[in-house]
């Protein structure tokens, strides 16, 4: 089999390195992929430089590729799956659908609170003035968070108003321009242990990873 990975992170190098594992596959793709998975299989990097749904579909059909693995959150965010099975091309990963719980935070914390799952209180506001305005009744320490996909930079633990107005106003000052308009997610300060615990899901059956820090 040949196997398409996309990304560039820690996440895909362990993927790539349990996919080189295993005695059906033949040979190993990603894009754009590192320093360290470049040892273990072939980067791709003109298609990175593309970095759209087309260009991995169709570097997938010129190489045959046999699956493609997709961990990258931007990739989901851009519908990549969906680009992929329209072409009924094999791909593992969230629909662009099921991905929105990880590229909109207003949205996972709409969907925690609609099925009573346990969350921090928290509103989420696309207007600065709206933020500030509630911050302000708030207090500090507060949690503000960018509600877009920020490569895990998009939340500040603002211990004083001071920071987290700078944190809102950075936020919406980042997004000046975008296609989108920005959001935030303003949640309670909440003290504890922090945990991730991570399932594989094809719809009907979730299987737990163990959990992580």
């Amino acid at each position: 089999m040949k196997i398409l990975v996309i990304g560039s992170g820690g996440r895909e190098h362990a993927l790539v390195k349990a996919l080189k594992k295993s005695p059906k596959i033949s040979e190993i793709y990603c894009t754009p992929g590192n320093a360290g998975i470049a040892e273990i299989a072939e980067n791709i990097k003109c298609v990175a430089l593309e970095g759209t749904p087309k260009a991995w579909a169709d570097f997938a059909e010129s190489r045959n590729i046999d699956l493609t693995v997709v961990s990258q959150d931007n990739a989901l965010a851009d519908g990549v799956v969906d680009h992929f099975l329209e072409r009924g091309l094999k791909i593992f990963g969230s629909t662009q659908a099921a991905a929105r719980l990880e590229w909109s935070k207003a949205y996972a914390k709409d969907f925690m609170q609609r099925h009573s799952i346990p969350t921090a209180q928290y509103r989420h506001f696309t207007d600065l003035n709206a933020a500030l305005e509630y911050t302000r009744l708030q207090g500090a320490p507060i949690v503000i968070k960018d509600s877009a996909l920020a490569l895990g930079k998009g939340v500040t633990v603002a211990h004083t108003l001071e920071a987290a107005e700078q944190a809102l106003e950075a936020i919406f000052e980042h997004h000046k321009g975008d296609h989108q308009t920005g959001e935030v997610v303003i949640e309670e300060f909440m003290e504890g242990m922090e945990i991730s615990i991570m399932a594989f899901c094809d719809g009907k059956t979730a299987v737990l990873m163990p959990p992580s820090q």
